[in-house]
This record gives C-alpha cells, structure tokens and sequence, in this order.
C-alpha cells in the first residue's frame, strides 16, 4: 500500500515517535502551524478515526492521548481535529489515513468552519463512530464540533485557523518547519523526564 502513514520512515525527525499507545503513535506534525503541533496517527490503516475498527477501544486511546497531551503543554487548552475522509469520498482531505491533530491553545478556533460547512448535531465523540461521509471534527474538553465535508478543500482547518492568526504558512507541504519539530519533540521529552 502506498500510505505515507503507513509506511513511516522512523529515521526521519517527523516521525520521531513522541508517545505511543496500543493503537496509535503521536508524531510531530510534518509543517507545524506553531511548536506543539503534532498528530495522533493509526497503527492499522483506515480512512478515518471513525471507520477504525474496535472503535472504542481506538477512542479510549484518544482520550489517554488527549490528557497526556495536556500534561505536556501543562494546560487544558488543548484541541483535537481530524479531517476524516469517506469510501472514495476525500471531502478535500490530503492524506487518507486516519491521523487527528493535537493543537495546544486553539480551543477559541473549535467553532472556526462555523459559518463555512454544515454542522451535525452529534454531541459527543463517541458518537462518530462508523460516519458514513467525509467529516471533520473539533473537539476540546468535551465540546464537540462535527462537520460534514463533502465541500471542504484540502487542508481546510489549518487554513481557517492560519487566517484567522493571519499567518501565511498555510501549506503543510510547502516548509517542514523544521524548527518547531525540534522543539515540539524536546517538550515531549522533557514531560517525559519529569517526574510525576
């Protein structure tokens, strides 16, 4: 299978293994918005986190990964969101693996695609599990933001969230950003040095 996510090449530092669970790695995310920025990413192949098999263990792993983060980045300002794609049906997303983004201090940007897509009315993550066409979600503290994303251009989230922070950086592709991966991966580190 040609799957960037499948296929991780471990020696380079975007796939520096940050945290691992049973079922999911958390990487650096490759072109960061900002330091912090990373992604919780599938062992298993599958178009979205809500067509993962077992999906509640899959979302218990979420839920550790998501606390974890916020011992991290010592705040509970923290915000999940996936770009999740459908059968054949990518709703403008760019890579068809299931991969959620860790965003430390984006809350505020939770309800961003408000006015831009049409909002489900599922209220908890739970919830998602086995939705059958192109979606992104926003979570953070037990809000919840589904979208369904027929419509959505690639990288819609991170444009909404780079216009609004009026930075330019909007392309993922275009700047590794090697930088704030470094400093991503030493946060990550050092909350695993400290003691508890």
């Amino acid at each position: 299978m040609n799957c960037q996510l499948c296929n991780l090449n471990f020696e380079l530092i975007e796939n520096t293994i940050l945290y691992e669970s049973k079922h999911f790695y958390v990487l650096p995310a490759v072109g960061p918005i900002y330091v912090g920025h990373c992604i919780i990413v599938s062992k298993i192949h599958s178009e979205s986190f809500a067509s993962l098999p077992h999906f509640q263990e899959h979302l218990d792993d979420v839920f550790k990964i998501y606390a974890h983060s916020q011992k991290v980045y010592k705040t509970d300002n923290v915000l999940l969101s996936e770009h999740g794609s459908y059968k054949d049906q990518k709703g403008g997303n760019c890579i068809i693996h299931a991969h959620i983004h860790i965003l430390p201090g984006m809350i505020k940007y939770i309800d961003v695609l408000q006015d831009v897509l049409p909002l489900n009315p599922i209220k908890k993550l739970e919830a998602i599990e086995g939705i059958n066409y192109p979606y992104i979600f926003n979570y953070a503290n037990e809000q919840l933001r589904v979208y369904t994303a027929y419509n959505a251009h690639s990288q819609m989230m991170r444009k909404a969230i780079c216009s609004r922070r009026q930075n330019l950086i909007a392309d993922w592709k275009s700047d590794k950003n090697i930088k704030a991966i470094e400093e991503t991966i030493n946060l990550w580190i050092n909350e695993q040095n400290t003691p508890s």
